[in-house]
Order: C-alpha cells, then structure tokens, then sequence
C-alpha cells in the first residue's frame, strides 16, 4: 500500500473519530435569569455581562454550573450556582457570568 493510500485511510478514519465532537453542544440548555438579564440557552465557557437595578436573585434554570462574579469580564468574588439551582446575593451586585460543564 503507498503512502498516500495509508494517509487517506488515516485522514478518514480521524474525521470519523471527530465528527462526533464536533456535534456536541456548547449550549448550557436552559434559562438563566438575573434582575433584568435574561439568557437562553448561553454559551459555555464565555463571560457574560448581568444587568440588574435591584435583584438579589439568580435563577440558573440551564444544565450547566453557573459561575458569578462581583466584577466585569468575570473578574473579582466568584460564586458557584448548581445546574438548576438558585442563589440570592443581597450584599452583593454581580456583573458577570459563564457557564461550564
């Protein structure tokens, strides 16, 4: 067998290995709700910004843990939220949030 025939067999079985990966999702599924800021089904592993005037509450209805922090771009006191899990942060405004599985 030549060595270009040994590259594609090889070529073809690693797509075959990552055709799988490549279709999962990279989606928490679900809702998570803080004050005004409302994402469906965000990102996993990209920093969002919150908004919210008055709320102490977060309401992480995704499938993904949710890691909020005090500070911008997901810097300052960070706080865990269990998939499908609430908090309540009356001493603290958060201003940022992502996601991991």
């Amino acid at each position: 067998m030549s060595i270009m025939a040994k590259a594609l067999i090889g070529a073809a079985g690693l797509g075959l290995l990552i055709a799988p990966m490549a279709s999962a999702s990279i989606e928490a599924k679900g809702t998570f709700v803080y004050g005004e800021t409302v994402y469906p089904d965000p990102d996993n592993g990209k920093c969002l910004g919150l908004f919210s005037s008055s709320s102490t509450l977060v309401d992480n209805g995704t499938d993904a843990t949710a890691h909020v922090f005090t500070g911008r771009n997901c810097t300052g006191t960070v706080t865990t939220i269990p998939p499908h899990g609430h908090g309540n942060f009356p001493q603290q405004k958060l201003l940022s949030v992502y996601f991991s599985f």
